[in-house]
């Protein structure tokens, strides 16, 4: 929409469906989170078994327990942030999202217009 609020193009979607999309990023975001606490735990499980690590020798000489331990140290941060983006879409869903609807006459423009589109498919 353009600063003068007049519509650059129709609605497509009601704030009810992108709510719904928002918990399904919510609920995509915990599965992640949870992944990385499961690959995390693997990554410590190795760090305690050094006589069974090595580390190639492309680069700088690297101990492979510092290694491993250094991927904990990314991934915790990486989860650090994907924490705060959960708190952000909390924060926008509960604040703000679930209080936006369309007017009547927006819904049921934005039915006419699905309507066309379901019959010509």
């Amino acid at each position: 929409m353009s600063t003068n609020r007049t519509p650059d193009e129709p609605i497509h979607t009601a704030p009810v469906d992108l709510y719904e999309r928002l918990n399904e990023v919510d609920d995509r975001l915990i599965q992640l989170r949870r992944e990385l606490v499961d690959i995390r735990r693997e990554y410590a499980t190795l760090r305690r078994h050094p006589d069974s690590l090595a580390v190639d020798t492309l680069g700088d000489p690297l101990d492979p327990v510092e290694a491993t331990l250094r991927v904990e140290t990314a991934l915790a941060m990486s989860d650090d942030q994907l924490d705060a983006a959960g708190v952000w879409i909390a924060r926008a869903r509960g604040r703000y999202a679930t209080r936006l609807k369309l007017t009547d006459a927006a819904a049921e423009e934005l039915d006419r217009r699905r309507n066309r589109v379901e019959r010509t498919r």
